[in-house]
């Protein structure tokens, strides 16, 4: 597992499905747009990945 701060516009994209789940007002669009401001409002983006698991 590795953790990091979503920082792009893509990277941020990836994270609206689980996010959605808690928030289900949002729309991407939206999304990430907020996000990608949020440093400025002092909010970050945080979150797991996980590698692929193969065979």
């Amino acid at each position: 597992m590795q953790i990091q701060t979503a920082t792009t516009e893509a990277e941020i994209s990836r994270c609206f499905q689980i996010m959605l789940q808690l928030r289900p007002h949002l729309n991407k669009a939206d999304f990430t747009i907020q996000v990608g401001h949020g440093p400025t409002f002092g909010i970050i983006l945080t979150g797991a990945r996980y590698p692929p698991v193969s065979g």
